[in-house]
């Protein structure tokens, strides 16, 4: 089972663990850019919502996920390639059935242009709410 020191090394290029999972969350789910794209999985309702997250109310899992999939999260936002990592798990935070991609977005757009038809490794950062 993944935890969050397998989280924290996908995301050690931005400094930290849960800082840092906490401020990619909200960046990626409070974006306005986000919510004018996708109105209806970024409500004002939904964003307001967003907790903090930490160990007391996540839990880590992996998933394979085909590379539409991830690219489909990503976005069709142009981004700079190639990306700084290309072998590591993607990091998706999952909140109220949705899924949020806060770390992989250049390899996503890298597998996409190549046409690669592999499964990919993902960790899901599931938020539990009581």
């Amino acid at each position: 089972m993944a935890g969050i020191a397998d989280v924290s090394e996908i995301l050690q290029n931005h400094n930290g663990n849960y800082c840092t999972l906490n401020r990619l969350w909200l960046k990626h789910h409070k974006s306005a850019g986000w919510r004018k794209m996708w109105p209806d999985r970024y409500t004002d309702t939904m964003v307001l919502a967003a907790p903090e997250l930490n160990k007391g109310n996540i839990t880590i899992t992996t998933e394979r996920r085909t590379t539409a999939d991830l690219y489909d999260l990503a976005g069709s936002t142009p981004r700079p390639l190639p990306p700084e990592k290309d072998n590591t798990p993607v990091v998706i935070v999952r909140f109220r059935s949705n899924d949020y991609l806060i770390d992989g977005g250049k390899r996503c757009t890298k597998w996409h242009q190549e046409n690669n038809q592999d499964m990919h490794d993902a960790y899901i950062v599931t938020v539990i709410e009581n």
